[in-house]
């Protein structure tokens, strides 16, 4: 059995974080403009894969194990559950808020424009919602963040229309930022605090 275990990883990933952040819509832009080197950037891996494979971000297929992302939401569960003022939200990079798909979806969203937006709330803790959140936003693209609202802001509703200054406060109170990798078999995290 293939053991999975955290990996930090070196300060080129900035690089490829920024360049997927460059295709994204206004949280990926909003992100694009924080910087990223005061913090610290991981994954979750199998032992055996070797640190040059393992920032090949670019490349699927580097183990032949199960997915890490289960690990993933097992990490937004926590951070959900550790403060009442948590939320995760995820950018969908291709679909709009008139798409019949999202006017039927059950999962929580809201809208800045025509962009969707998938989030969670700190009571949100289901394993299985997470995972449905995290599927629903997957894409070419995958680019979440884990933050708390700020004290002076209304908590965020289903589908309601976000004015970017919200979701710019949002941004300002990031504690970690989720990017797809690994041709979408897995993910990096960048955060503010190393563990």
């Amino acid at each position: 059995m293939n053991m999975i275990s955290k990996r930090y990883l070196q300060s080129q990933t900035l690089e490829y974080i920024y360049s997927c952040l460059e295709q994204g819509k206004t949280l990926s832009s909003l992100l694009g403009k924080l910087d990223l080197t005061k913090g610290y950037v991981w994954t979750y891996l199998p032992l055996e894969v070797s640190d040059e494979t393992a920032h090949q971000f670019m490349q699927g297929g580097i183990s032949n194990i199960d997915s890490p992302k289960p690990y993933l939401g097992m990490l937004i569960r926590q951070f959900l559950a550790d403060t009442k003022s948590a939320y995760c939200i995820f950018e969908d990079a291709l679909a709009r808020s008139d798409d019949l798909n999202i006017q039927q979806t059950t999962i929580p969203c809201f809208f800045l424009d025509k962009e969707v937006y998938y989030f969670l709330k700190s009571k949100d803790t289901d394993i299985e919602m997470i995972g449905d959140v995290i599927s629903a936003s997957e894409s070419y693209l995958l680019t979440g963040i884990m933050t708390h609202i700020p004290s002076d802001s209304s908590e965020i509703s289903e589908r309601q229309h976000m004015p970017v200054g919200e979701l710019k406060n949002l941004v300002g109170q990031i504690e970690m930022l989720v990017i797809g990798a690994y041709d979408g078999e897995g993910f990096i995290i960048w955060s503010r605090e190393c563990d």
